[in-house]
């Protein structure tokens, strides 16, 4: 719609517009992965590799900021830290829960629930090398 407005307009817009849209699907092409998603992301490779489907949050940023190419040890100018995690995972749905482990108990995020990550994965995410194993086994 934007590039028939463009043309009805004429003069210098029909080509102005038509460079936009190509600048936007080229930046959208180079850097398609917001902060939020890597988090998911990184998230589904931290309990993937753990082979876990809990952990505390303590546990999480501990992971989060040894990731040497992940912006989770600057995350603005600091390390992120449980409410930043909070925040960014809220958007998703997903939800500190409380756990046991033993006699203590932890705040940390689960895989399952409600407010897990497993649905926030699926939506959010293309299907991990696991997901696709796992289909083909049943």
């Amino acid at each position: 719609p934007l590039l028939a407005i463009a043309d009805e307009a004429g003069g210098e817009w029909p080509e102005r517009a038509r460079k936009a849209c190509v600048h936007f699907v080229t930046a959208a092409q180079t850097n398609p992965t917001s902060d939020r998603i890597r988090l998911l992301s990184d998230l589904r490779t931290v309990f993937a590799d753990r082979g876990v489907n809990r952990m505390s949050t303590v546990e999480i940023l501990a992971v989060l900021h040894s990731m040497d190419e992940a912006p989770w040890g600057d995350y603005y100018g600091r390390p992120i830290n449980a409410r930043q995690l909070a925040t960014e995972l809220s958007a998703y749905g997903v939800k500190v829960a409380a756990f046991k482990n033993g006699s203590k108990t932890f705040k940390g995020y689960v895989v399952d629930g409600p407010n897990g990550l497993s649905d926030a994965w699926a939506r959010y995410l293309p299907k991990s090398k696991e997901d696709d194993n796992s289909e083909g086994e049943q």
